[in-house]
């Protein structure tokens, strides 16, 4: 069973009753123990401060255990403070006064490092015991709360560069052992217990993804999938505490070798999409789905670094895109030419596209003037528009019918309210040109699009 990071503070019951039933058959016989232990030890989810620390030291005093592991997925915060209270306490009750010599040698080692970063140094120690790990998930706090994993970074950056890390009285002949091929960054979802716990939940409170960059460079690493992040900063932007606290600069392209980015309620618009597709140069997939109502800061920079320009850096490689984004005015300049995407038919390997109209056409207007049928390449397989256009950029075009005398404004009220009961003539004229424009899509799929099999329309009107 795959378990994936949905803003959870436990594993669901399904899994929680297959792990105990796992557990039973596994002490019923030596026979069943030799079935059971692979299933058993193939995901381990940590949800509590205690089973971090009793699987670390299972894994220690049965190194053979590690190699079965494929998921962890941690579902707590290591540098909260509850969490690293909960793992001291812990150590000193299970470790300390182990009857065992190797449980306090591991308890002697935990104090080599400082106390707020024993969870950090725990989890390491695991990856450095499950060689064969395919999927890591980790929970991480909001940017806001500077409370970031930075030791546990230091020492994934530091083992990358080493021939032998030694780490808590146990050698690594060749340091980070685990080759993920996935890797799941998930924002916390608790309330903050800092002094930025009131601020607005609407606002931009997710984490940066750029502040966990050492883990992005693991050999074999192709997927990541963060789940509410925020914009990512520029790399000049660094604090110079940040540089020197042992990480050193981001490299260029710290997306090395990831084919497949995926942005779940995410706050990363147009701009910022260009840094990430420059900074990955085998991107295949790339899949954004904005969080609802975020708050951007306004945009600053040259409008040549746009999306556009960001995903014909990536035409060579480019298979799947997805863009679901609050594209905002401000936002739209840095789309590209007209403030829409004009690069899709240079997407030679593009094959299948979900995007909203408002990013493929800018304007409402457009619809009706320009040619849907020069806008794909002809690699595209199936196509999803999304008619959804936000709320700022709907009432505005809503004006411009008012002062152009198509709409009567005494039948405009907040919306697409008509008081008559009647759709307003503007209103009309919108739903034949999106009629037009998927009849135009049938029209010369044969061959303007040849390989396109399904196109799908989504409307909440």
């Amino acid at each position: 069973m795959v378990v994936t990071l949905q803003q959870m503070t436990k594993p669901p019951d399904t899994f929680i009753s297959a792990q105990s039933t796992l557990f039973n058959i596994y002490l019923v016989s030596l026979g069943l123990e030799q079935l059971a232990r692979p299933l058993l030890y193939h995901t381990i989810v940590v949800w509590k401060a205690d089973s971090l620390l009793l699987l670390w030291r299972t894994l220690r005093h049965n190194p053979n255990l590690g190699s079965l592991v494929r998921q962890i997925a941690c579902c707590i915060t290591l540098t909260r403070e509850v969490v690293i209270r909960q793992t001291i306490q812990m150590a000193k009750e299970k470790l300390e006064h182990s009857a065992f010599p190797k449980g306090q040698t591991l308890y002697e080692g935990l104090w080599m490092t400082a106390e707020e970063d024993v969870p950090q140094v725990i989890i390491f120690n695991m990856l450095c015991e499950t060689p064969n790990l395919k999927t890591l998930s980790l929970q991480v706090p909001k940017a806001m709360e500077l409370i970031e994993y930075k030791c546990l970074m230091r020492m994934i950056a530091k083992s990358s560069h080493l021939d032998n890390l030694r780490t808590l009285n146990h050698n690594h002949p060749f340091g980070l052992r685990c080759f993920p091929t996935t890797l799941q960054i998930c924002r916390d979802p608790c309330e903050s217990t800092t002094r930025y716990a009131q601020a607005d939940e609407d606002g931009d409170n997710g984490f940066q993804h750029q502040n966990y960059w050492p883990m992005y460079g693991i050999t074999g690493l192709v997927g990541l999938y963060c789940l509410g992040n925020n914009r990512p900063r520029f790399f000049r932007n660094f604090s110079e505490e940040e540089i020197f606290q042992g990480l050193g600069y981001p490299p260029k392209e710290y997306f090395k070798e990831i084919r497949e980015i995926r942005l779940d309620k995410s706050s990363t618009g147009p701009q910022y999409l260009y840094s990430i597709c420059q900074s990955a140069p085998q991107l295949e997939i790339l899949r954004v789905s904005h969080r609802r109502h975020s708050q951007e800061e306004s945009p600053r920079g040259q409008y040549h670094k746009t999306l556009n320009s960001g995903l014909l850096m990536r035409a060579a490689t480019l298979r799947h895109l997805h863009l679901d984004f609050n594209d905002s005015r401000e936002y739209k300049y840095y789309n590209g030419p007209d403030q829409r995407l004009t690069c899709l038919p240079e997407l030679h390997r593009l094959e299948t596209l979900q995007i909203q109209l408002q990013t493929l056409f800018s304007r409402r207007s457009a619809i009706s003037q320009q040619d849907i049928r020069t806008m794909f390449p002809s690699s595209l397989v199936e196509l999803t528009l999304d008619d959804e256009w936000d709320q700022d950029v709907v009432e505005i075009e809503e004006r411009i019918q008012i002062y152009s005398k198509i709409m009567d404004p005494e039948q405009f009220v907040e919306g697409w309210e008509i008081t008559t009961g009647t759709k307003a003539t503007f209103w009309n004229r919108y739903q034949r040109s999106i009629v037009n424009i998927l009849m135009s899509l049938w029209g010369i799929s044969g061959e303007r699009l040849p390989q396109l099999r399904r196109v799908h329309y989504v409307s909440n009107y």
